[in-house]
């Protein structure tokens, strides 16, 4: 044998195994909880605003979709918002 093949038959037998910490654990239910959370609020915030008028609706009817509270509005872009920040 060779210097190399020797180092690797060497390297062989000292893997280690690996072993699921607490911490990889915990990991990994984070991210499955935050990839839930952020289904749901894009889905609520889908739909929270209601629907558009229709495109050949009255200028009034479009007038008063526009002019009603912004508090849907405001709340949908608030989810969209939680959904996708950072850690």
């Amino acid at each position: 044998m060779t210097a190399t093949t020797q180092g690797i038959s060497a390297l062989r037998g000292t893997r280690s195994k690996r072993v699921a910490t607490t911490d990889g654990i915990r990991g990994e239910r984070l991210a499955a909880a935050a990839g839930v959370a952020f289904v749901v609020l894009n889905v609520a915030g889908t739909f929270l605003p209601g629907a558009p008028p229709a495109s050949d609706a009255s200028s009034a009817k479009i007038a008063a979709v526009l002019q009603r509270p912004l508090g849907s509005h405001q709340w949908r872009s608030y989810s969209s918002v939680v959904s996708v920040s950072p850690r």
